[in-house]
């Protein structure tokens, strides 16, 4: 109570109103985040008043505004002043439509309060009112801050002489904004709930919002560190609200919302990483560049126009949710894994996309897609999205398309497969392959041009023609293999109905002669069988044609056919965006004829690069797990060392660092890599090993730098009771595999060349690569079971997270 007391005495000077100063929320940019342009005073009944730099700043940000050259600080705000500072200063979308009965179209307020609405920071009252012109409530302007910011229910740590007077739907959002320093009491040692909120109380609390949200970019520049310097981490939102701006190397763990204020201009992202999600709200047809950046999700809700987003260099988006009319281009190189066309589009929208796209899906009613270039790997038509019109441009391809409404596809671009779900589809090409879904007759038609055609399933084994019976031309058939290029066949293969060629070794035997190459060398190999060989990033490791089609046509992988038997090589120099830690990893696979596959990784570095300080940490199971230490550079052990003197280990948590000697395992260099074999797993919990300083070397005399890995827990043992246990299992597809844990945990079954975080993991398992299932604490040292049904076949880890692994071999 002494400390709140000194702090109203301190604010005597302020005669009873709203404390000055920023609040207790942490701030989480830098300088130049909060630029604004140096200004003459907006307003002339300012004066010397307390809350004048806040009203100069959201001024000069264009976010409030005054009544003939007067601001008016003390007099009361209205509710719809209150949303309309809101909705500028955190740039929320522009909404058209009326929720209340006393809000007119012409009202200048109208498209604000339906935008908070929709935001639903604030609701009406229970008449069905919002009374836009009834001055706003400091309690009401509690609540719908808590609420705007997702603020958690507080309870009170300060005591307000009135607190009885705040209402119980208040009372924690108020706790909420005061424990927070949005707001603050006055000297009497009273809140005053039901008092109407000044002008001036608004700014301050909004300035004070806006610092606890994030970071607020507002004028024309660049922002952020220099290229070569570390990148800067902004802990909270970002929002961008005038065009003309450059925000590079960041890493941004909230939102980054592209406002309105952003207009028809540009913005540029450099190097950035958003945890949270991208909102665009604003742009024009040139506006959004994203180059070398990652983001996890981008919504594009543009209220006016089409927004323009041009994904550049290596930058990596996990999916775009399209709400409004948009123009997304992919360059070579870009990865975007997923494109959703929404329901929320207006009718007869239209969208643009050119370029590169694994999975694109259409849920918006008579929507116009223009594909004009570029390769889309899934294209879907939901059964919502009927009448939708999909124009193709000579260098477009779309491998798969999958009709479940009626649409109509037109251009000459090239469809390696379609699966025809319903009535009223027509084509002006015919697709190289044809699937009937099991929604539609068999005998369901197709426009093909200006005939109507029977669409023959190519999947199946097609039926004698019988031209007293056959009375429609089948499309979509080809013969002898058809086209190498259908994204799901090869010139030595065979087409289903087709010249069958006699089944051919079930799986093929693979060799390359290199583990590690440089950018500039050649990866050589060899098969055993004819097939078609490709060079992809272990990124997308999971091996199907369609996959690996996709990515050399998104120049992330390289393809050739092979001779059985033959040496042949790839040109790493033909490859993009090869960089570590993010995309070393590779691999060669070769399909043969039946589509069946063998894989042999390699890592691939620039030998011109500068050692890194922090290597990748591996861990890997078997009879004993062992870890490795990956480097971007080739290492051999520097003169004078021994490999049993490089590394250390501490035990249970400690920092008692002991060497790592022949007594407790081996250590091995080879490549890029330092090994760390145990020959015990009684290493208990919280272990972690340090490699010494100059313990290894680059040809080029460069030397590591002292490396110490984190906490490490990975002897949680994984034992197969079925299929013969052992560390090695064969298992046919559908079958159940039986087996026990020795601690709680999620137990994943995945492909063995799939690596990475644990949301990767369950990204796959939800993509219908793998399974997974949660090995509770009464389960431990039980049997339990996973399903392999639905699985390709292949290699796979049945693996806890975190602890050991049994290797599965799938068979049909």
């Amino acid at each position: 109570m002494k400390k709140w007391v000194n702090l109203a005495l301190s604010s005597a000077i302020l005669g009873g109103t709203l404390l000055s100063g920023l609040g207790a929320g942490t701030s989480y940019v830098n300088a130049d985040a909060q630029k604004v342009s140096t200004v003459v005073q907006s307003f002339t009944d300012l004066g010397h008043h307390w809350a004048a730099p806040q009203i100069e700043k959201w001024s000069a940000r264009g976010v409030i505004q005054g009544n003939q050259g007067e601001f008016e600080p003390e007099r009361a705000l209205t509710r719809a002043e209150w949303v309309a500072l809101i909705n500028r200063a955190f740039q929320l979308p522009n909404v058209k439509s009326t929720p209340f009965a006393d809000v007119k179209e012409t009202d200048w307020y109208a498209s604000e309060v339906h935008s908070a609405a929709a935001a639903g920071y604030i609701k009406g009252f229970a008449n069905g009112s919002f009374q836009p012109t009834a001055d706003l409530s400091r309690e009401q302007a509690a609540l719908t801050l808590a609420k705007l910011l997702g603020l958690q229910q507080d309870v009170a740590t300060v005591s307000f002489k009135d607190e009885k007077e705040i209402s119980s739907w208040s009372k924690s959002s108020v706790y909420s904004a005061v424990n927070h320093g949005l707001m603050r009491g006055y000297d009497d040692q009273t809140y005053r709930p039901k008092a109407q909120l000044t002008r001036a109380e608004a700014v301050v609390m909004l300035d004070r919002a806006i610092d606890l949200y994030g970071a607020w970019y507002g004028e024309a520049g660049e922002y952020g560190p220099k290229q070569g310097e570390a990148t800067e981490k902004l802990n909270g939102h970002v929002i961008i609200s005038a065009p003309g701006i450059t925000l590079r190397n960041v890493e941004i763990a909230g939102d980054l919302v592209i406002g309105e204020g952003v207009g028809e201009g540009d913005v540029n992202l450099d190097h950035v990483t958003v945890h949270g999600t991208v909102k665009v709200y604003g742009g024009g047809e040139n506006s959004i560049h994203l180059n070398n950046s990652v983001l996890l999700n981008v919504i594009v809700n543009k209220n006016d126009g089409t927004v323009r987003l041009v994904a550049q260099g290596s930058t990596s988006i996990q999916e775009v949710t399209v709400k409004t009319g948009a123009n997304l281009e992919a360059e070579k190189g870009v990865t975007v894994n997923k494109v959703s066309l929404t329901n929320e589009l207006p009718t007869d929208s239209k969208v643009r996309l050119s370029g590169y796209f694994n999975t694109v899906n259409v849920e918006a009613y008579s929507l116009s897609l223009e594909i004009p270039e570029g390769s889309i790997g899934s294209l879907n038509i939901s059964p919502e999205a009927a009448d939708a019109t999909l124009d193709t441009g000579k260098e477009a391809e779309i491998l798969q398309l999958v009709l479940n409404a009626a649409a109509k596809i037109t251009g000459i671009g090239t469809i390696s497969t379609a699966t025809i779900n319903s009535t009223g589809v027509s084509f002006d090409k015919a697709p190289a392959k044809i699937k009937v879904g099991d929604q539609v007759a068999e005998d369901v038609t197709v426009q093909v041009g200006e005939k109507e055609l029977k669409a023959v399933d190519t999947s199946k084994p097609a039926p004698d023609p019988s031209p007293s019976t056959n009375t429609n031309t089948p499309i979509g058939s080809v013969s002898n293999g058809g086209d190498s290029t259908n994204g799901g066949s090869n010139q030595n293969g065979s087409s289903p109905g087709g010249n069958t060629k006699p089944d051919v070794s079930p799986w093929p035997v693979l060799s390359t002669e290199q583990g590690v190459v440089s950018v500039t060398e050649a990866v050589y190999f060899t098969s055993d069988q004819d097939g078609t060989a490709y060079l992809l990033s272990r990124m997308n490791a999971y091996w199907d044609l369609n996959t690996a089609e996709l990515a050399v046509k998104s120049g992330d992988g390289l393809t050739k056919n092979v001779k059985a038997g033959q040496r042949t090589y790839f040109d790493t120099s033909r490859l993009q965006n090869i960089s570590f830690p993010s995309n070393y990893g590779f691999a060669v696979v070769v399909f043969n004829a039946a589509g069946k596959y063998a894989v042999k990784d390699l890592d691939i570095l620039n030998e011109t690069e500068a050692i890194r300080d922090y290597p990748v940490v591996a861990q890997y199971g078997g009879e004993l797990e062992y870890f490795s230490l990956i480097y971007n550079r080739t290492l051999e052990l520097s003169p004078g060392k021994t490999t049993e003197g490089i590394i250390q280990i501490a035990l249970d948590g400690t920092e008692d660092f002991k060497p790592f000697d022949a007594s407790m395992g081996q250590v091995e260099i080879r490549d890029n890599k330092i090994y760390i074999r145990p020959l015990s797993m009684n290493l208990g919990k919280n272990f972690k090993f340090r490699l010494i300083e100059q313990s290894v070397v680059t040809k080029d005399s460069q030397f590591n730098t002292e490396f110490t890995t984190g906490n490490m827990n990975f002897y949680i043992h994984i034992t197969l009771l079925s299929h013969g246990g052992g560390k090695n299992a064969m298992v046919k597809v559908g079958d159940e595999i039986e087996f026990s844990v020795a601690d709680e945990g999620t137990v994943y079954l995945v492909p063995d060349i799939i690596s990475g975080s644990k949301e990767t993991f369950d990204e796959k398992v939800e993509e219908g690569f793998g399974k997974k299932i949660e090995v509770t604490t009464d389960e431990v040292g039980k049997s339990v079971r996973i399903s392999t049904e639905g699985l390709s076949p292949g290699e796979y880890n049945l693996m806890v997270w975190g602890g050991h692994s049994v290797y599965i071999t799938l068979s049909e």
